[in-house]
């Protein structure tokens, strides 16, 4: 996993490649439905209100749009739009956290720019 940050925001890559494409496909499919659910723990609070397939990206993608708040004391501390980005290509999958002072919608863009980028340098099976 790489992580970035810039002011006011971060950028989160995660590639994970396996023997078969059948084992992405359900590993896939398992982390786009934990990481849609509202959690909250370590005091953070992070809440799904948008989920989105994308077209046209790797043999399958999913973009989940979300609102991350830092709790402090059990009260707000700080909230951040977020888009999760997965995608499906063969024997990978790509997980994309972006977030910028923006709302997340708008954030999509660049993180299906930025799955593109990794896709595109991805050895082919």
């Amino acid at each position: 996993m790489c992580t970035w940050q810039v002011p006011g925001g971060n950028l989160t890559v995660l590639v994970s490649v396996y023997q078969a494409a059948a084992e992405v496909r359900q590993f896939f499919s398992t982390q786009v439905a934990a990481s849609g659910r509202e959690t909250t723990g370590s005091g953070v609070r992070t809440q799904t209100f948008g989920k989105r397939p994308v077209t046209g990206l790797g043999d399958q993608a999913t973009a989940l749009l979300q609102t991350v708040t830092v709790l402090s004391a059990g009260k707000n501390s700080g909230v951040s739009d977020w888009v999760q980005l997965f995608v499906r290509s063969g024997n990978a999958e790509a997980e994309i956290g972006y977030n910028l002072p923006i709302p997340s919608a708008a954030q999509l863009p660049g993180a299906i720019a930025i799955a593109r980028g990794v896709l595109a340098r991805l050895p082919r099976p």
